[in-house]
């Protein structure tokens, strides 16, 4: 089953917009619902897809009909991903719109939730090679590898300003030399009392 993307309405009411996303929300459903799997047509974002307008002075480029489909199937997992994507950012334009707020890009991809700061680089090389930022991708993890320097508090400080519910933590050992890493992070120190204004984040309540 297929969905057929509406072009682009500049003029169409948030009431337009979210029956549109809701549409197809429903028609995915009700394609599992019949045991089949949910296919999205989209325009291609191609350059074979692209020609220059008609115009008295400068031609841009335009998409033309052209359009592709989407699916859990095609194309080796590729188009599942553009598929899930998809999805997500209807999610989320269903929502700024129920809730009348507007987002740049950057804001549906940086959705952060958590920051692990974490003490040791043996650590934090061995949650690399697990990958761990596939199964929370949504979280940060940073290192000093060690006594944090005054660029890993600059933007854990910066991070926590631009992201002010961002959660928090610390992975550090339980013995006087992790205390004093978490410490660092919290209050600075006599040699940065200077800039410890601008660096010191944690806060009672980060976990």
């Amino acid at each position: 089953m297929s969905v057929d993307a509406p072009t682009v309405d500049f003029d169409a009411s948030p009431e337009e917009v979210l029956a549109r996303i809701e549409a197809v929300i429903i028609d995915s459903l009700t394609a599992l619902a019949e045991g089949q799997l949910p296919v999205l047509e989209v325009v291609a974002r191609t350059d074979a897809n692209a020609a220059a307008a008609h115009s008295q002075h400068a031609a841009p480029l335009q998409l033309q009909n052209r359009t592709q489909l989407l699916s859990l199937t095609h194309r080796q997992g590729e188009s599942a991903y553009k598929l899930t994507r998809m999805f997500a950012i209807l999610q989320l334009v269903h929502e700024l719109v129920q809730a009348g707020r507007t987002a740049t890009q950057r804001d549906i991809y940086y959705r952060l939730k958590c920051c692990v700061i974490v003490e040791k680089d043996a650590i934090f090389q061995r949650l690399v090679e697990d990958r761990m930022f596939d199964m929370e991708p949504s979280c940060i993890i940073v290192t000093a590898r060690g006594m944090p320097d005054m660029a890993t508090q600059l933007f854990v400080a910066r991070l926590r300003h631009d992201f002010p519910d961002l959660l928090m933590a610390a992975l550090v050992d339980w013995n006087p030399s992790g205390v004093a890493i978490l410490s660092h992070y919290r209050y600075g120190s006599s040699r940065t009392g200077l800039e410890s204004p601008m660096t010191s984040q944690l806060r009672h309540g980060s976990r």
